[in-house]
């Protein structure tokens, strides 16, 4: 379904050589996008790559969905994690 939306430009009255306004009608279509929000849970991470000297790392996850961002809490001196009782919802505006 197309959507009208008014564009004002000058025109020039021949009859008074007065400027004037004369709305102008553009179409533009409506593509039917709605926000949704994105659900993250049941979070995990396994086999992490060693990043500190104790061979061991501190991981997190970032979830970001255009302009929003969410991050997990980080979990220490591990490299397998099951981030339990942890969920996230970002609303997503996909235009």
């Amino acid at each position: 379904m197309a959507q009208r939306r008014l564009r004002q430009s000058k025109s020039t009255s021949e009859q008074d050589g007065q400027e004037e306004e004369e709305p102008i009608y553009e179409e533009e279509e409506d593509l039917g996008y709605v926000n949704g929000v994105v659900k993250f849970k049941n979070i995990s991470v396994r086999n992490l790559k060693k990043m500190d000297s104790f061979g061991k790392s501190d991981p997190f996850v970032t979830f970001k969905a255009g302009d929003e961002e969410q991050k997990t809490t980080t979990a220490k001196n591990t490299l397998d994690y099951d981030y339990t009782n942890e969920e996230y919802d970002l609303i997503y505006n996909p235009l």
